[in-house]
């Protein structure tokens, strides 16, 4: 009669690392004098460029050791594009981080695959596609090509998200790397990265906190998300010095908000407000608490400076030309409504669109130099369409359902501190997909990491639910055989 294995729930997935190769001391000792003679040579060329070769060969055998945390060092890099040479170096260290990931998909392919959100894998896939197909029809095929790049990057990394078997540690990581990096970001913007007013952008800088994204509106739609996550981020930190770094965080991260002096920020904020009183389960009365603390420091800053207070609260700009970019946007979309004209050909069909009924404010963001949409959803409706809109908006979906789904699984199995962290990122991202009403996002490489949390805490629930099997244990050694004494025959 065979006997069934007893099954125990696993409660923690165990990280995979990829196997290096064994390399020989000639191997290595060739390597490290090429480098440090290529660091040298470029030292006296161009000392940036040194400096980034350096970090580049640390950061290379880092990644292929601990992906995890090579993810989570090149997250902050996103939010650092606007200055000079960061572009480069976040995407060059994706490329690395991408390499990585491949060598470790194939070292364990037998292993890989449980619990993988294919269904939402593919809908990436497909968007991905159509943007790529949308060159066929496209006026200016060049420009399409050239926007295809960073979508590509964007969906990669995602990939790479959800097909890792990160831990909840590794997550929490990640996701206190994502809240750095904005942190960093609005320093450098608040230490001296305020530009002055150029008075003739569409999303015009006009003494506006920029950061490191050179973007206010850009800078904003980080920062709230930043701030829900952090406040999520605390229930799972038992270290009083990180709770008290992440308070810091977000006090600068307030002040930064306030200083963008972005609508966007301010609406996505207010809805992020909201959204935590009814999500938050557990802890309204800290929500509550938290959200009056934020108020406080955002009113602080108004006061002391009425002209910010004054350009958020009036609308006399017309958004600053948004409005005549939106009617033009509605105006070729009617004559394109299915496939659109095109990726990144928004800008070609605009001149042709200025007269008809509508009031338009600033034609020369149309007409002389044409300006995205500044409306992510408007603008992937008017370029590919009604296919690509919703092929991008069941992205979205999924991810946001995907984070409710892995809030609810924590909570049932009595993992609160994972819990809450999930129930941020639903809101941090719902607060960020408001912020995009105002900015065109979808190729950022950071609202694609938004959009990996929610299926990456859902597939780290999902494993830790598995069975697993303990072998049976051997078979004890058969007893030797018990042998009777006889007793000595009696002699007669």
């Amino acid at each position: 009669m065979s006997s069934l294995a007893p099954v125990l729930p696993a409660n923690r997935a165990a990280p995979r690392q990829l196997q290096l190769p064994q390399l020989s001391p000639n191997t290595i000792v060739t390597v490290t004098l090429a480098a440090c003679v290529a660091a040298g040579v470029l030292m006296a060329y161009d000392f940036r460029l040194a400096i980034g070769l350096l970090v580049g060969l640390c950061y290379l055998p880092l990644v292929l050791v601990n992906l995890p945390l090579g993810i989570a060092l090149w997250v902050p890099s996103t939010f650092l594009t606007g200055l000079p040479g960061f572009d480069s170096a976040s995407h060059a260290a994706g490329l690395v981080i991408a390499l990585a990931w491949f060598g470790q998909l194939r070292a364990h392919a037998s292993e890989q695959g449980r619990h993988v959100p294919r269904g939402l894998l593919l809908l990436a896939a497909l968007f991905i596609i159509w943007l790529a197909l949308s060159m066929l029809w496209a006026e200016r095929p060049g420009s399409s090509f050239a926007a295809l790049s960073p979508f590509i990057a964007a969906a990669l990394m995602f990939t790479v998200l959800l097909t890792l078997d990160l831990t909840a540690k590794q997550i929490r990581l990640i996701a206190f790397s994502f809240i750095a990096g904005v942190t960093f970001s609005v320093a450098i913007g608040l230490i001296g990265g305020v530009k002055p007013p150029t008075g003739d952008s569409a999303i015009g800088d006009d003494g506006r906190l920029r950061g490191g994204l050179d973007d206010p509106n850009y800078l904003a739609a980080g920062i709230v998300p930043s701030i829900v996550m952090a406040a999520g981020l605390v229930p799972g930190l038992k270290n009083v010095a990180w709770r008290i770094a992440l308070a810091g965080m977000c006090v600068i991260l307030l002040l930064g908000l306030a200083a963008t002096e972005s609508r966007g920020g301010l609406l996505a904020a207010i809805v992020a407000t909201l959204a935590s009183v009814v999500v938050a389960k557990r802890s309204r009365a800290v929500v509550v608490a938290l959200i009056a603390i934020g108020i406080g420091c955002v009113a602080i800053y108004f006061a002391s400076t009425p002209d910010a207070w004054n350009r958020v609260t009036h609308t006399a700009d017309k958004g600053n030309g948004r409005s005549s970019l939106w009617i033009v946007a509605g105006r070729i979309w009617k004559d394109h409504p299915v496939v659109g004209v095109g990726l990144d050909n928004y800008r070609a069909y605009a001149p042709r669109y200025v007269s008809g009924p509508g009031q338009l404010t600033f034609v020369n963001f149309i007409a002389e130099r044409p300006h995205v949409v500044h409306n992510v959803y408007l603008q992937t409706l008017v370029e590919v369409g009604l296919i690509g809109l919703g092929l991008f908006l069941a992205v979205i979906l999924s991810s946001l359902a995907a984070a409710l789904r892995a809030a609810r699984r924590f909570e049932a199995r009595g993992d609160f501190e994972t819990s809450a962290l999930a129930r941020s990122v639903f809101v941090g991202l719902l607060a960020a997909l408001v912020a995009s009403f105002f900015i065109s996002n979808a190729n950022g490489l950071q609202i694609w990491v938004l959009l990996a949390f929610g299926p990456m805490l859902l597939r780290l629930a999902k494993r830790q639910e598995d069975p697993v099997e303990v072998p049976p244990a051997a078979p004890l050694p058969a007893a030797p055989p018990l042998v009777t004494p006889r007793a000595p025959a009696l002699r007669a």
